[in-house]
């Protein structure tokens, strides 16, 4: 089971820039990786690639299955297909009427 985080910054308008990020986001695992962004410029461009699997893994994809230790540690991203496909599958835990309603709240 993974713990799903967003990673991202504050506007000064106040607003949130922010990519989902998939896998291990309790505080405890991803405090010590984002420690490395240690300004503004890392983290944008950290986010600027879009939504990621990993924040820090040696694996990569490779159409079939992940090859671990395959590179250095560093972000895993996703492509859009696979992130709608997450998105329907958290759609698809919320009960019906939830779903309805969020569904009905997008026209």
């Amino acid at each position: 089971m993974s713990t799903r985080s967003a990673i991202g910054y504050q506007l000064p308008s106040g607003r949130i820039k922010a990519v989902y990020c998939h896998w291990d986001g309790h505080p405890d695992t991803k405090e010590p990786e984002l420690k490395k962004y240690k300004n503004l410029e890392l983290v944008r461009k950290l986010i600027k690639k879009g939504s990621m699997s990993s924040l820090e893994t040696t694996e990569v994809w490779d159409g079939g299955g992940y090859l671990n230790n395959a590179r250095e540690p560093q972000p895993l991203y996703i492509t859009v297909k696979e992130v709608i496909s997450i998105v329907g599958i958290l759609l698809n835990l919320l009960p019906t009427p939830v779903r309805r309603r969020l569904w009905n709240s997008l026209e």
